[in-house]
């Protein structure tokens, strides 16, 4: 019989969370939505300090003996571009105006580099990268972490050239993602795929922090965590999300304070 482990659990949980309370807020409660979703608001801010957590536990990876060091090296510099075009590298905290270059080309006339071909606006170009990124998120989140479960050999090869796989139980966080980027419904439910995205990469960096193995073996498909093990994770799982929504909340708060970020707020 397959036994669930706690840090699997918890995961489960938080996504459950996560999900449950969105879709409740889109169907009763609407405002909510929008202020758990919009920019500069506890959403964006919580996926801001997700992808922080991500990028604070991928250096401490990139310092170990693992073969997968240049995998979160790589993952590292991935979330500092990331967090830092969520802020349009300083922008949105300090409130300085757009340089030109910026304000005539790009689509929010903000100082970042993804706004210039996406943004509030259908375009062909938007929905094409909204395709690839879902599935991207198939293919490594779902995809390769089942087929290196069954041992396949060119997944074990990418394995073994450092391509770390996101831990199993953390599907239902890449799959949902997967299908909230395609936008079906047009209710700005990417942003729910980003709070996902980061959390789910958050909890995959901090299994393999913790993993009892050896740096240089396969963290992922052969090794059996122990209760005390597992236990450590969940609880480390818990403590860094309810750390993140805290965060994202205070500084919602603080942005308010300021009447001319709380006007900028409320015109989006």
């Amino acid at each position: 019989m397959l036994k669930i482990k706690a840090h699997q659990l918890t995961a489960f949980v938080l996504f459950i969370i996560v999900i449950g309370t969105y879709v409740l807020m889109a169907l009763k409660y609407p405002f909510a939505y929008i202020y758990a979703t919009y920019e500069d608001l506890i959403g964006e801010w919580a996926q801001f300090y997700f992808f922080l957590l991500t990028l604070i536990f991928s250096v401490k990876l990139a310092f170990s003996k693992s073969r997968y060091k240049w995998f979160f090296i790589l993952l590292g510099i991935a979330c500092f571009y990331v967090i830092m075009e969520e802020i349009s590298w300083g922008q949105r905290i300090f409130g300085w105006k757009s340089p030109e270059f910026f304000r005539a080309r790009n689509l929010q006339g903000e100082t970042n580099l993804h706004n210039m071909i996406t943004g509030p606006y259908s375009t062909t170009l938007k929905a094409a990268l909204e395709y690839i990124v879902s599935g991207g998120l198939l293919c490594y989140g779902v995809l390769y972490p089942a087929v290196l479960k069954l041992q396949w050999r060119a997944a074990e090869w990418l394995d073994k050239k450092g391509l770390a796989a996101p831990p199993l139980y953390l599907w239902p966080f890449f799959i949902t993602a997967s299908f909230l980027e395609l936008g079906f419904f047009n209710f700005n439910e990417a942003e729910v795929a980003e709070i996902l995205i980061g959390l789910a990469l958050s909890a995959m960096t901090l299994h393999y922090v913790y993993s009892p193995a050896d740096p240089l073996s396969d963290m992922n498909h052969t090794i059996l965590w122990s209760s005390r093990d597992s236990n450590r994770l969940a609880f480390r799982m818990i403590v860094g999300a309810i750390t993140v929504i805290a965060l994202a909340a205070v500084t919602t708060y603080a942005l308010q304070t300021s009447p001319l970020n709380k006007a900028k707020i409320e015109r989006r």
